[in-house]
């Protein structure tokens, strides 16, 4: 039970972990969409290669939007939850 309870103690812990979590599965499932559909060939190359430079720009800008997002969603959770259990 000892885990458990310092886990309580830090909830920051869990939203960041969390965040980091829904970041990355967001920017792993936009860029798969964004490879599947590629009309105007922004991650293949003419060569038939792919342009890594740009599909890391894709996931880390969704990656970090989608944990930010997050971030601030569960935060804001995390302050009402603090001010419901202190009236």
């Amino acid at each position: 039970m000892a885990p458990a309870m310092n886990s309580m103690k830090h909830p920051q812990r869990r939203l960041l972990a969390a965040a980091c979590c829904v970041g990355l599965a967001l920017g792993g499932v936009m860029l798969w969409l964004g490879l599947l559909h590629d009309p105007q060939s922004e991650f293949h190359l003419a060569d038939g290669g792919v342009d890594y430079g740009y599909c890391l720009l894709v996931f880390a800008s969704w990656a970090l939007s989608g944990a930010l997002f997050t971030m601030v969603v569960l935060g804001l959770y995390l302050l009402l939850r603090r001010w419901i259990a202190g009236r």
